[in-house]
């Protein structure tokens, strides 16, 4: 079940990623703004993964 909503959030990333790059394109009429908000999201993505890896860590499950 987890895998399945693992990919699930993926492809929806996929999917929304490139029609939110060209939105911010046309809002502002440059690819910086656009870079910025897919490395804040991947900043995040990052955060996220930090969290839980310190929380299993925390709690003793050992991560093969």
């Amino acid at each position: 079940q987890r895998v399945g909503i693992v990919i699930m959030a993926t492809i929806f990333g996929m999917a929304i990623g490139g029609w939110m790059s060209g939105w911010i394109y046309d809002l502002t009429g440059s690819y910086a703004a656009a870079f910025l908000n897919g490395i804040g999201w991947n900043l995040l993505n990052i955060l996220m993964m930090v969290v839980v890896f310190w929380r299993a860590r925390r709690s003793g499950v050992v991560m093969a």
